[in-house]
């Protein structure tokens, strides 16, 4: 490494190195975190040349001895990358010596205090990237699955959940519910899920059903691509039933809440249905469909995934 060294405590190491040399050091996640202050700070910082060495001052972490991680500077970053701000020559960089276990421990603290500090869709997003889900539906990539998921693990949205009673008091753990169900997400997402039919109540539905029985994912792929049938004398199956309950809804006032519970119920009977088999004569109806009561699936869905004891799922 190209740099001069300077030694200003037992602990601390100041160097200087190219500016380049620096932009390649890593960028561990709470890089992002780093810097409180806003970008115009920075820019009134460079229009006053004593400030110049403060402005290009940096701080490092390295890691046992050996790697080296960028601990501040992102803001910084991107106004030199951008032009915002003149681009230096070199930085000054004060290298602060841990071990890998307090690196650790340091990085879980600031990931844990910036979940803290997300909205609902940026949490299940930064889950994702946590547990490597990489999702290209619209409906799942935007992270909007946050009230699906306490349906599918307890029945209905968080507003409506008895906050007194032993199974409801805790929010679901996020993590650990997609951590549960990723396999069932990434199935959907193979779809490409369209977002105006698979609703909360309806993606709901469809993660409590996949869970119980893998092969209804075909139910799910035909209501996506729209492959509702209508017999001769003007019944539909099961698939049309519900494209024509998830249409009806668009026009209905009636809170949010109780229609997404209302649309899982309706979900879940279009696929117990469905599961007849199309020489049934149930699997025809000329009738609205009826919401089925789909608790049973969601025990039977813990109990495969070894989560019925949690008292956060």
């Amino acid at each position: 490494m190209n740099h001069t060294k300077d030694s200003i405590s037992f602990n601390v190491e100041r160097i200087t190195l190219p500016f380049e040399q620096w932009l390649k050091i890593e960028e561990p996640l709470f890089f992002s975190q780093a810097d409180a202050a806003i970008p115009k700070h920075w820019e009134i910082i460079d229009t006053l040349a004593p400030l110049s060495p403060f402005l290009r001052s940096v701080a490092l972490i390295r890691i046992d001895g050996d790697r080296l991680c960028k601990l501040n500077g992102r803001q910084r970053l991107q106004l030199w990358k951008s032009g915002a701000i003149q681009k230096p020559e070199t930085v000054t960089a004060d290298i602060y010596d841990v071990s890998q276990a307090e690196f650790d421990k340091l990085r879980q603290r600031l990931y844990d205090e910036r979940l803290e500090l997300l909205p609902p869709h940026e949490l299940v997003i930064a889950t994702y990237k946590e547990l490597g889900l990489n999702f290209s539906s619209e409906r799942l990539n935007q992270g909007f699955i946050t009230e699906a998921l306490n349906i599918a693990l307890r029945g209905k949205p968080r507003a409506q959940q008895d906050k007194r009673s032993v199974r409801e008091k805790q929010e679901i753990d996020i993590k650990k519910a997609i951590d549960s169900l990723k396999e069932e997400l990434t199935a959907l997402d193979s779809l490409n899920l369209k977002p105006e039919l698979f609703v909360t109540g309806v993606l709901a539905a469809a993660l409590i059903m996949v869970a119980n029985d893998p092969n209804t994912l075909e139910f799910f792929r035909r209501l996506n691509t729209l492959e509702g049938k209508v017999s001769a004398d003007g019944s539909f199956d099961p698939v049309e039933a519900l494209l024509t309950v998830i249409d009806s809804y668009k026009n209905k006032r009636i809170p949010q809440a109780r229609m997404q519970v209302e649309l899982c119920g309706k979900t879940v009977k279009a696929v117990m249905l469905w599961n007849h088999g199309s020489d049934s004569p149930k699997y025809w109806t000329k009738n609205t469909l009826r919401a089925a009561d789909y608790q049973p699936f969601i025990r039977e869905l813990k109990r495969i995934k070894a989560i019925h004891e949690a008292r956060d799922l």
